[in-house]
């Protein structure tokens, strides 16, 4: 379980397109027993496009557990991260923008608690660790920001 956030673009709307219709056309194809040749093509198609977004820096996952950047911030995706979606469900560039000041400000602030750096050095081995690894997986996501900037926001699904 985890926070999937994907640059709003041309690659991730198609993949969106085929993945609303593989659910449809394989809803009603389980009914006609069809179901498993439709599958194996859509899911295909859809794989690679998966694979071409990640690989292109086009998708930032963040699951949920102890490296998890945003509760690293103190921050969360249910509460804070919401509030930057429009009705659409899309956070648009000018908010993408505001998001990376926060977190960058946040980073730089950051001040955790005795109980919380000890859950961090049970998990990572030392607090030092965490900080380098939180520290490598706020760069990726800054630039993953810089992206949904430039390419027209972001979707995100938590």
């Amino acid at each position: 379980m985890g926070a999937d956030l994907y640059v709003w673009c041309e690659e991730f709307r198609k993949w969106d397109e085929m993945m609303e219709e593989y659910l449809d056309v394989r809803d009603e194809s389980i009914a006609d027993g069809a179901h498993k040749i439709y599958e194996e093509y859509n899911m295909t198609n859809l794989l690679k496009i998966y694979e071409e977004l990640e690989k292109n820096g086009m998708y930032f996952r963040d699951s949920y557990n102890m490296t998890n950047l945003l509760w690293w911030l103190g921050l969360n995706y249910g509460r804070w991260f919401a509030q930057f979606e429009n009705e659409d469900d899309i956070v648009p560039p000018e908010k993408c923008k505001e998001i990376k000041e926060i977190v960058l400000q946040r980073a730089e602030n950051i001040k955790h608690t005795k109980e919380q750096k000890e859950k961090y050095e049970q998990a990572f081995g030392s607090y030092q660790r965490a900080k380098q690894y939180f520290d490598e997986k706020l760069k990726e996501f800054v630039k993953f920001l810089d992206k949904c900037i430039e390419y027209g926001g972001m979707y995100a699904s938590y």
